[in-house]
Protein backbone atom coordinates (compact mmCIF):
# COMPACT_ATOMS: atom_id res chain seq x y z
CA UNK A 1 0.00 0.00 0.00
CA UNK A 2 1.29 3.42 -0.99
CA UNK A 3 0.10 6.78 0.50
CA UNK A 4 -0.18 9.88 -1.88
CA UNK A 5 2.20 12.30 -0.46
CA UNK A 6 3.42 14.24 -3.33
CA UNK A 7 3.28 17.96 -3.16
CA UNK A 8 2.71 17.59 0.62
CA UNK A 9 6.10 17.77 2.01
CA UNK A 10 8.53 19.83 -0.22
CA UNK A 11 11.89 18.70 -0.69
CA UNK A 12 13.57 21.46 1.99
CA UNK A 13 11.50 19.70 4.63
CA UNK A 14 12.06 15.81 3.71
CA UNK A 15 16.30 16.85 3.02
CA UNK A 16 17.82 18.85 4.87
CA UNK A 17 19.29 17.65 7.91
CA UNK A 18 18.48 20.72 10.16
CA UNK A 19 14.91 19.96 9.73
CA UNK A 20 13.68 17.87 12.87
CA UNK A 21 11.30 15.33 12.14
CA UNK A 22 7.94 15.98 11.28
CA UNK A 23 5.06 13.68 12.11
CA UNK A 24 1.52 14.13 10.64
CA UNK A 25 -1.49 14.76 13.19
CA UNK A 26 -4.69 15.30 13.16
CA UNK A 27 -6.19 18.14 14.97
CA UNK A 28 -9.10 19.82 15.91
CA UNK A 29 -9.61 23.27 15.67
CA UNK A 30 -12.74 25.70 16.17
CA UNK A 31 -13.49 27.72 13.33
CA UNK A 32 -13.07 30.86 15.33
CA UNK A 33 -9.28 29.59 15.70
CA UNK A 34 -8.85 28.24 12.24
CA UNK A 35 -10.25 32.03 11.07
CA UNK A 36 -7.04 33.74 13.40
CA UNK A 37 -4.56 30.90 12.05
CA UNK A 38 -5.57 31.78 8.60
CA UNK A 39 -5.22 35.95 9.06
CA UNK A 40 -2.13 35.56 10.13
CA UNK A 41 0.29 32.94 8.07
CA UNK A 42 -0.32 31.52 4.50
CA UNK A 43 -1.60 28.28 4.08
CA UNK A 44 1.71 26.38 3.93
CA UNK A 45 2.97 27.84 7.10
CA UNK A 46 0.05 26.75 9.20
CA UNK A 47 2.21 24.22 11.03
CA UNK A 48 4.95 26.25 12.13
CA UNK A 49 2.75 28.54 13.57
CA UNK A 50 1.05 25.76 15.78
CA UNK A 51 4.33 24.11 16.30
CA UNK A 52 5.91 27.76 17.78
CA UNK A 53 2.65 28.58 19.62
CA UNK A 54 2.94 25.05 21.63
CA UNK A 55 6.20 25.19 22.72
CA UNK A 56 5.49 29.30 23.70
CA UNK A 57 2.93 27.87 25.47
CA UNK A 58 4.53 25.01 27.32
CA UNK A 59 7.46 27.31 28.31
CA UNK A 60 5.43 29.93 29.41
CA UNK A 61 3.08 27.51 31.62
CA UNK A 62 6.16 26.16 32.87
CA UNK A 63 7.63 29.34 34.28
CA UNK A 64 3.92 30.32 35.49
CA UNK A 65 4.13 26.76 37.33
CA UNK A 66 7.98 28.00 38.88
CA UNK A 67 6.61 30.71 40.07
CA UNK A 68 3.40 29.51 42.01
CA UNK A 69 5.99 26.77 43.43
CA UNK A 70 8.78 29.69 44.59
CA UNK A 71 5.78 31.51 45.79
CA UNK A 72 4.45 28.57 47.75
CA UNK A 73 7.46 27.44 48.89
CA UNK A 74 8.49 31.49 50.19
CA UNK A 75 5.22 31.38 52.07
CA UNK A 76 5.73 27.99 53.67
CA UNK A 77 9.16 29.06 55.63
CA UNK A 78 8.13 32.45 55.88
CA UNK A 79 7.79 31.98 59.76
CA UNK A 80 10.79 30.36 60.09
CA UNK A 81 12.94 32.93 57.98
CA UNK A 82 11.26 35.90 60.12
CA UNK A 83 12.63 33.76 63.50
CA UNK A 84 15.60 33.26 62.28
CA UNK A 85 15.96 36.99 60.91
CA UNK A 86 14.78 38.01 64.72
CA UNK A 87 17.23 36.05 65.89
CA UNK A 88 20.12 37.34 64.12
CA UNK A 89 18.81 40.98 64.24
CA UNK A 90 20.80 41.97 67.61
CA UNK A 91 23.80 40.46 66.46
CA UNK A 92 24.06 41.99 63.15
CA UNK A 93 22.88 45.42 65.11
CA UNK A 94 25.25 45.21 67.78
CA UNK A 95 28.09 44.71 64.91
CA UNK A 96 26.45 47.30 62.81
CA UNK A 97 27.15 50.17 66.04
CA UNK A 98 31.02 48.35 67.13
CA UNK A 99 32.09 49.28 62.62
CA UNK A 100 29.99 52.97 63.20
CA UNK A 101 32.05 53.67 66.18
CA UNK A 102 35.46 53.00 64.60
Amino acid sequence: MTLHTEGVYDETTMYTQQTAVRKRVNIMLSQDTLHLIKRVVKQGDRSRLIDKAVHFYIGEMGRKNLRDELRAGARARAARDSQIADEWFSLENEVWQTEKSK
